[in-house]
């Protein structure tokens, strides 16, 4: 499977094929390489990204749940990315991350979380 950025962006570099970061289910692949979703993710924590050693970490937030995603250096894998909603986390999803992105229907939280 690929996300929608994935197939629209295509491969545009030399190197290792891009891999989404996402399964057939739409559930976070820990497997990804490059993954414009998870990219582009990143890109909108990278000014408040923390760091220690080369390792980061990068929160977003939409009215009190938050995506923590983690990564080495500015590499192409995100090695991790959850969703956490108070004492609640799960493993972020297609849908989360493009809900956070804006391309999903605001009801969507809505139905998750009421």
């Amino acid at each position: 499977m690929e996300c929608k950025r994935c197939e629209k962006r295509g491969k545009t570099w030399t190197g290792a094929d891009p891999i989404c970061g996402f399964s057939e289910r739409g559930k976070f692949d820990h497997g990804n390489w490059n993954c414009a979703t998870l990219n582009e993710l990143r890109d909108r924590v990278e000014p408040t990204a923390h760091s220690s050693e080369d390792q980061y970490l990068g929160v977003i937030g939409n009215g009190g749940v938050f995506i923590v995603l983690t990564w080495y250096k500015w590499c192409g894998r995100t090695e991790n990315a959850v969703v956490v909603d108070g004492d609640a986390v799960r493993p972020l999803t297609l849908r989360d991350a493009e809900f956070f992105l804006g391309d999903e229907d605001p009801l969507y939280w809505e139905e998750m979380y009421s």
